[in-house]
């Protein structure tokens, strides 16, 4: 995915969406532990600014660990009711497992892709999507389902990461192993977790899909891990198959001068005990 529009081929779309069903599908409890915590904070942003209230209708697309949707069942109540949809089934047991620690009955989850919602028309007072549009073959597609299963004057909260340079929660590593990638032709490369933060991307898209209203925020969250061995064993040991493939091929001096030059890098960012990676998110929001 570029900064602009792309038209994407039938082939090109599924091709992404079963290998971002496979990739995170076998990431569910690596990301759990170390970046779910992180994008709670990013989650109480969201519902601050778009809050839902007591026995409203939540829909939360490309849910992931269901950190939004979780969040968003207690603040809607008992009356309320939480829909958390995810391409990957994997996330489910996860998130109804936290539902239950937290007493939470009304919050269900359904298997399928954000640009084709298998869910009626009007039938949602608020939608979120929180760092997984980026991912989306066609996010503008998605966001149109988003609007469709809103009822009129329903609310829209999006969430997704900003440029490299204002987000080194991936850029210290991008830096550093984007080099040994293999290069992939057009139609086999994949969306990255950047894709949408070229600047008044994501608000386009937003307008584009019919949302009125749209309004932008930039906030800088620090992304936490106590060490730097923790986040090498989330980017690499347990990252995306490409990137953890790539450094098992190296040979064991050039792996370990890798993993050092990261660490340095890492070292600029350490202080009060922990790695602390600040990392700007964009949030728009809008109404149908």
């Amino acid at each position: 995915m570029t900064g602009t529009a792309e038209r994407i081929t039938t082939d090109r779309a599924e091709f992404i969406r079963e290998s971002m069903r496979k990739s995170w599908g076998a990431r569910v409890n690596a990301y759990i532990e170390e970046a779910a915590p992180n994008t709670a904070a990013h989650t109480r942003v969201l519902l601050e600014l778009v809050p839902p209230d007591s026995g409203e209708s939540v829909l939360d697309v490309a849910t992931g660990p269901g950190v939004v949707a979780l969040a968003a069942a207690l603040a809607v109540g008992a009356e309320g009711a939480v829909v958390a949809t995810d391409l990957a089934p994997e996330w489910e047991e996860s998130i109804s497992h936290q539902a239950e620690k937290l007493g939470v009955r009304h919050l269900s989850f359904k298997a399928m892709g954000a640009e084709a919602l298998d869910l009626l028309d009007n039938s949602f007072d608020v939608a979120y999507c929180q760092f997984g549009l980026m991912f989306v073959p066609d996010p503008v597609q998605a966001l149109r389902e988003m609007r469709r299963v809103l009822r009129p004057g329903g609310r829209l909260g999006v969430v997704v990461w900003s440029t490299p340079d204002r987000a080194p929660c991936f850029s210290v590593f991008n830096r550093h192993i984007g080099p040994l990638l293999p290069p992939e032709p057009p139609e086999r490369q994949l969306p990255t977790p950047l894709s949408l933060g070229t600047p008044g991307l994501i608000e386009r898209q937003v307008t584009d899909a019919g949302f009125k209203d749209v309004r932008v925020e930039h906030r800088t969250v620090d992304f936490v891990s106590k060490d730097a061995d923790q986040i090498w064993r989330f980017r690499v040991e347990n990252g995306p198959p490409v990137v953890r493939d790539a450094v098992a091929a190296l040979a064991s001096e050039a792996r370990e001068r890798l993993k050092q030059a990261v660490y340095t890098d890492l070292e600029a960012y350490t202080r009060d005990g922990a790695v602390r990676l600040p990392s700007e998110a964009i949030y728009v929001t809008a109404v149908k």
